[in-house]
């Protein structure tokens, strides 16, 4: 049982932005399939001094975002279409 929650703690942290993407059904989004989300994401990340995370979208109505990863290179944003 340690074993398997050693893994599945490193698991979720190296694999916990893709994982969560997968878990609510989100697809990941070019700067052509959403030019206005990536130009906000841009700036959001240009002014604070980090590389622009993955973006993904999750078709729902519902209004809401999440934003997941252990760091600037493993991160990722994502917003629904509400």
């Amino acid at each position: 049982a340690a074993l398997w929650a050693v893994y599945m703690t490193y698991r979720a942290i190296t694999k916990g932005d893709e994982v969560l993407s997968r878990i609510v059904g989100a697809k990941e989004v070019s700067a052509r399939d959403e030019p206005k989300f990536h130009a906000s994401a841009d700036r959001v990340a240009k002014a604070a001094g980090i590389r622009k995370p993955r973006l993904v979208v999750i078709e729902s109505k519902a209004l809401n975002a999440f934003a997941a990863g252990r760091d600037e290179l493993h991160a990722t944003v994502g917003v629904t279409r509400g």
